[in-house]
């Protein structure tokens, strides 16, 4: 334990004094991490599915998650898919599964989803469908 802790000292010592020179590191005996390269644009969230519930107003969305990506946004839509106007903002979250309630019952709803990253969003999704219980 005592020499583990005198490794990890060492360590932090080494990359304090070499401001980040991996010739520097590796001459001391230490392995260096690979650099973080930008993801760029992120793809379209897939399989996007809207599952009906046993519960009146409800609806659960499942996605694949999207590597990179800092956030989901949801958006819904009670009317015409095609009609761009007819979309809106249901809410952003980072989780890839949510309940959505608080519907009209018997009614179809649609659902699509971006993926938010640091280069910006992605293409929207394939839109998935589910009628309220």
């Amino acid at each position: 334990r005592a020499l583990k802790g005198l490794r990890t000292d060492l360590g932090g010592y080494v990359q304090a004094i070499s401001n980040g020179d991996q010739e520097l590191i590796t001459s001391a005996g230490f392995a260096t991490e690979k650099q973080s390269q930008p993801l760029g644009r992120l793809a379209a969230p897939a399989n996007v599915r809207a599952l009906t519930l046993p519960y009146p107003g409800q609806i659960e969305v499942r996605f694949d998650g999207v590597k990179g990506r800092n956030a989901y946004q949801l958006f819904i839509c009670a009317g015409d898919p095609k009609v761009e106007d007819n979309w809106t903002l249901h809410t952003t979250t980072g989780k890839n599964r949510l309940l959505v309630d608080g519907l009209e019952s018997d009614k179809q709803y649609f659902f699509r989803v971006v993926a938010l990253g640091a280069a910006g969003a992605s293409p929207v999704s394939d839109s998935a469908t589910a009628k309220a219980a």
